[in-house]
Parts: C-alpha cells; sequence; structure tokens
C-alpha cells in the first residue's frame, strides 16, 4: 500500500555452505532492513559453486567478453549444465536499461565468443535490466 517499500534481490552463497546457516543469515539481512529503513526485502539465495576450476576460467572469460561490451554490463548465475554431446552454459546478463546494444545483439555477441573458445557449449542467456541510475 501507499507508503510501503518493497525490493526484491539476489544473493549468491557457496553452494558447499550449509543451506540452513545462508538462509538464516538472509533472514538477518531482510530483518534488518525491515527495522532500520522500513524496507521490505526479499532476498533470492543462488547456491554457486566456488570451487570448479573450469567454471572459474569460464567466470573470468564471460567477464572478459562482457567488459568489451560495456564497462557497465555484468553477469550472475552462471552455472554449466554438462551433457554427453554438449554443455549448456547459462547465465543472466545485466545492462542498463537504455543500453546502446538490443538484447538479441548482446546475446549473438557473446554466444559467438563463446562457442569460438568452446564449439561444444550451447548458451541459454537472460537479460536483465539494471534501472539504478549510476551517473
Amino acid at each position: 500500500g501507499p507508503g510501503r517499500m518493497f525490493a526484491t534481490a539476489h544473493a549468491e552463497v557457496p553452494a558447499d555452505r550449509d543451506m540452513l546457516a545462508s538462509h538464516d543469515l538472509i533472514d538477518n539481512i531482510e530483518r534488518d532492513l525491515l527495522g532500520r529503513l522500513g524496507l521490505h526485502l526479499t532476498i533470492h539465495m543462488d547456491p554457486v559453486v566456488t570451487n570448479d576450476p573450469e567454471l572459474e576460467a569460464l567466470r573470468a572469460e564471460l567477464g572478459a567478453i562482457l567488459k568489451e561490451i560495456g564497462e557497465t554490463v555484468s553477469f550472475h548465475d552462471l552455472r554449466l549444465v554438462r551433457g554427453t554431446t554438449h554443455t549448456n552454459m547459462l547465465f543472466d546478463i545485466v545492462v542498463p536499461f537504455h543500453f546502446k546494444m538490443s538484447d538479441d545483439q548482446i546475446r549473438r555477441k557473446v554466444d559467438a565468443e563463446i562457442r569460438r573458445k568452446h564449439p561444444d557449449y550451447f548458451t541459454v542467456i537472460s537479460i536483465d535490466k539494471d534501472r539504478i541510475r549510476r551517473d
């Protein structure tokens, strides 16, 4: 209703950490922000594999590709689904709301760069719009 503030956020937590402990931490953050700011926050918890050298190398590659597209472009929720004939590489790309490239142009460019280095990888890319003004 009027005068209430609501927000959502994603929190990446180590996949090998106890999920109950991570959930407890996130509950405390939500409660703290409600008490201090009156903000009704819902945090979605994403477990992230942090001890896979291949995934870490892909994070670095993807970061470099996105930096070429734009300094304000980022990604999250990178994960791999390995199969017998190919590997699906799933992730979300965050772009400013009024970015110079279309979502489809970004997807095509990133897919081409990944496929050039990893021909057996299929990308599954979601585009998130960053609505926070950063100037």
